[in-house]
Order: structure tokens, then C-alpha cells, then sequence
């Protein structure tokens, strides 16, 4: 009969046992936090909409995690970035929390940018193909 890793007969919660012990501070905390909440890395990568050796990886430090996975993590653990992180609070304000915000403004600035600049280019290029006028 084959033993199933994945959780304890008794108390039906995850077994950690088989995972291979993190390098980096945050793939422990990270590992910390999820076996704080009895998740697998399987179910934590289902919560946050990644994939499950995603979730191994950065836990092992093979793969560092940018910041749209972090917040995916976040959300999927229910805590904020900068709980995931370890980053302090300064003055009660999250800082990862507020540079995420930052971030994705920025990211919506220069979709539109980009946009313009395409319509633009599209314009001066049916400006180029126009016949030249009579003098």
C-alpha cells in the first residue's frame, strides 16, 4: 500500500515532511506561512492562481518571485505584502503594500503611453502614404 504524502490519514492536514528544507529567509518565511495556515504548496498555488512548483521553487530560492506573484502569494496566504515579506510598517503604513500600488499606476501609465505612441506612429505613417498636394 503506497503512503500518501500529501496529508496525514489521522488529522486529514497537510505532511510536510517530504519537502526539502528552503535556502533563502523569504522561501522560509514564506514555507512558515503557509504551514501556519495547514496549506500544501498545492493548495496555496491553487488560492493564489500560480502553479504549484512555482510555490517550490521560490520556496527552495531556485526562482525569485516579482511582484504581481508576490501580491498573487499575499492574497493567497491572507496576509498583506509586507507581512509576506517581512517589510515594517512605518508610521502603521505598509510599505510593500503602497510601493505595489505605486507600481501598478506606473504599469497603467505606460500601457497608455504605449498606446498613444502606436496611434501616433499609425497616424504619421497614413500621413507618408497621403498624395502630395498640388501647388
Amino acid at each position: 500500500m503506497a503512503l500518501n504524502h500529501k496529508v496525514w490519514p489521522v488529522y486529514g492536514l497537510p505532511d510536510h515532511s517530504h519537502e526539502k528544507a528552503p535556502r533563502t529567509p523569504f522561501g522560509q518565511r514564506l514555507r512558515d506561512l503557509r504551514h501556519a495556515r495547514n496549506l500544501s504548496q498545492a493548495a496555496l498555488a491553487a488560492r493564489a492562481g500560480i502553479s504549484q512548483q512555482a510555490v517550490h521553487r521560490i520556496e527552495l530560492g531556485l526562482n525569485s518571485a516579482t511582484l504581481d506573484t508576490l501580491n498573487k502569494i499575499a492574497i493567497g496566504l491572507n496576509v498583506s505584502v509586507g507581512e509576506l515579506t517581512g517589510s515594517k510598517a512605518i508610521g502603521g503604513v505598509d510599505v510593500m503594500d503602497d510601493l505595489l500600488i505605486a507600481l501598478d499606476a506606473a504599469e497603467h501609465e505606460i500601457g497608455r503611453i504605449r498606446r498613444a505612441a502606436t496611434a501616433l506612429a499609425a497616424m504619421q505613417e497614413k500621413r507618408h502614404d497621403m498624395p502630395a498636394l498640388p501647388n
